[in-house]
């Protein structure tokens, strides 16, 4: 257990349950005491603000000056951020108020998706899902994603009634589309498929103003709960990520955690130390999904999977790392195709 941290100030992206599973489990291992403050405001009114430019802006300061006055007594001996590039200057705030507390950034976006590092320099060590950039940025340590514990509970579940489960969120029409194709080709091999997609109302209006209906999604994020009960319904996993990556998804690890097949279109992961054929497929673009037999033949991979569990992800993001200066400067951005 690592107890170097008795307060621990996280600001974070509140994505799916996620981020705050990483509170939950920093506390468990470290005994600290773990305040969260979500990196934006909730709700559909602030994203409307947001695009609407300065009144967003405005919101956000308001959000993130009220954040600390609420927790300049909590004196932090420990900030993590989950993201910061929506906050960009303002990280500044936080550093004046917590002058004495070390800085920690991580990142499961790529820099492809959002470029962060104009702020590098304000953390004392950064990681990031994504090996590329890390071998791309001078001091960016890698950090593969985790799964959570409660998904080892699938593993007791026998014959699952559908073959395949998604759950996942949509920003553009790419993964709809793929998904849809996905959903086609199960249908037409006789595969039952449980899909959830969650999309946002502005990408649904504006879809449907082009006279593109996105059809089958949501628009409530899925809580744990259902999360844990669509991993366990289902023998496989479909994982189908954003090209400009090269981290591996969430549900990489949470179907292998689960113990169940991964059916993915990122052909990096032949590459990867966890790789097994027994229980991954690389599903190349036109290629039919693998057969029902495949899918449920009950083969699950060894102990190196736990590598990935949130407990050793918490682990790795608090332990003492090497004093590598990072870029005070953002140098021009290579993006591989």
């Amino acid at each position: 257990m690592n107890t170097r941290f008795q307060r621990v100030l996280v600001v974070g992206r509140d994505y799916f349950f996620y981020t705050r599973a990483i509170c939950d489990m920093i506390a468990a291992r470290t005994g600290a005491a773990v305040a969260f403050v979500p990196i934006e405001p909730p709700g559909l009114a602030y994203r409307l603000a947001k695009r609407a430019g300065l009144l967003g802006a405005r919101w956000l300061d308001r959000h993130h000056r009220r954040a600390l006055a609420d927790h300049v007594g909590f004196a932090p001996d420990l900030v993590l951020f989950i993201q910061c590039h929506q906050l960009g200057d303002r990280i500044a705030w936080y550093r004046a108020a917590f002058p004495d507390a070390p800085f920690r950034l991580y990142y499961w976006d790529s820099l492809a998706t959002h470029d962060y590092r104009p702020w590098l320099s304000g953390f004392e060590a950064a990681f990031s899902f994504d090996p590329e950039d890390c071998a791309a940025v001078p001091g960016l340590i890698h950090l593969p994603l985790f799964f959570v514990p409660e998904l080892r509970a699938a593993r007791d579940v026998p014959d699952p009634p559908f073959d395949l489960g998604f759950v996942g969120l949509a920003v553009s029409r790419r993964r709809y589309d793929a998904l849809d194709a996905l959903r086609r080709q199960a249908a037409v091999q006789g595969l039952s498929l449980d899909a959830r997609l969650v999309v946002s109302p502005l990408l649904w209006v504006r879809e449907l103003l082009a006279g593109r209906p996105l059809r089958g999604v949501r628009f409530r994020s899925v809580g744990k709960a259902e999360v844990l009960a669509s991993y366990a319904r289902s023998a496989a996993i479909l994982d189908v990520p954003n090209n400009s990556q090269s981290g591996f998804t969430m549900r990489t690890f949470e179907a292998l955690g689960a113990h169940r097949k991964l059916v993915t279109t990122n052909a990096r992961v032949a590459d990867a130390g966890f790789f097994d054929p027994a229980c991954v497929a690389v599903l190349e673009k036109g290629q039919p999904l693998p057969p029902r037999a495949w899918l449920r033949d009950g083969r699950s991979p060894g102990r190196d999977i736990e590598a990935f569990g949130l407990e050793a992800f918490v682990d790795r993001l608090l332990a003492p790392v090497p004093n590598l200066p990072l870029p005070a400067e953002a140098p021009a951005l290579k993006v591989s195709s």
